[in-house]
């Protein structure tokens, strides 16, 4: 880590207004996460409402002021990036800051703002007609997806972004957050049709709930 700091040029995947990934090139070894964050931000066009956490292989970077090459990001490599309601949460810490009671977080939480509905909607999850069939279906599709974590024979950024997608789930199943939940669907449609068909939504709850599918 006490090496010179080396450029980075990382491959950002998301989901925020119809864009799915970015390349940031401008960034070092030594850059910390929360300019990264701020990077992500500025290539996603979030605005001061949308938060987002971070992922890289697979594991969230919450220290705001952790290096990238303290957490062992290289070059090419691809960071996984979760929009969210709400303020980022990364924070610097204030460098010449004498207040005992900022001095130890490295991280300083942000609670959600309140959302504003969008042209019209409502801050209620979204609701869709959708037969048996087309839950089934769309469940036995995001099954799939989540099997890739644990499934060494595809890509690399395959399984870090099905490791992403369960860390996003978790949180929308166990903290009651309907904000959260439509902001999932809007990134996951098919999250939608799950969701209102009562046999999947359980099974998905059930499914989150226990270990990952192919976890030793």
């Amino acid at each position: 880590e006490g090496g010179p700091a080396v450029p980075l040029s990382l491959r950002v995947q998301g989901a925020l207004g119809g864009k799915n990934e970015a390349l940031i090139e401008d960034l070092l070894t030594s850059s910390q996460a929360h300019e990264l964050e701020a990077r992500v931000a500025a290539e996603f066009g979030a605005a001061q409402d949308i938060g987002m956490r971070l992922f890289f292989m697979g594991r969230e970077m919450k220290e705001a002021n952790e290096s990238l090459g303290a957490v062992g990001v290289r070059t090419g490599a691809t960071v996984n990036a979760m929009f969210v309601p709400g303020r980022p949460r990364l924070r610097p810490l204030a460098a010449s800051s004498g207040d005992a009671g900022c001095a130890t977080a490295a991280e300083v939480p942000v609670p959600p703002a309140p959302t504003s509905p969008a042209c019209g909607s409502t801050a209620t999850p979204a609701t869709v007609q959708v037969s048996p069939e087309e839950a089934w279906r769309a469940m036995a599709e995001l099954e799939a997806q989540l099997a890739n974590a644990h499934d060494f024979t595809v890509e690399e950024q395959v399984r870090q972004a099905a490791c992403m997608l369960r860390s996003m789930l978790e949180t929308v199943v166990h903290e009651t957050n309907p904000a959260l939940l439509q902001f999932a669907q809007l990134a996951n449609p098919d999250l939608a049709k799950i969701w209102n068909y009562e046999n999947t939504r359980q099974h998905l709850v059930g499914l989150l709930k226990g270990p990952a599918a192919g976890a030793a």
